[in-house]
């Protein structure tokens, strides 16, 4: 038997503009960013990327997204259940 277990993980990408119009081009990240990472291939698997947001702070766009996935988790194969063997023995019956 295997557990199945759900996973997620919260990247917060930096972006440091160095443009002179700061916050044009950080929101012009911002929306590269959201395009581009909708969905990310890792090997043959595809993921999509939930509850993306973006803001700037002090000049620094700060992109969020978080990954959702599953994973299998084996357990040691437990020993199968033998036969019972039972006997009734009677009073002389």
């Amino acid at each position: 038997m295997d557990i199945r277990y759900k996973k997620n993980i919260l990247f917060d990408i930096h972006y440091f503009s160095d443009k002179e119009d700061i916050n044009s081009d950080c929101l012009d990240m911002a929306d590269r960013l959201y395009d581009v990472l909708e969905y990310v291939q890792v090997n043959d698997n595809l993921y999509r990327s939930t509850d993306m947001t973006h803001e700037v702070i002090d000049g620094v766009l700060h992109f969020m997204l978080r990954f959702n996935y599953y994973v299998l988790k084996q357990i040691e194969e437990a020993p199968k259940m033998n036969k019972l063997k039972v006997e009734v023995k009677t009073n002389g019956r």
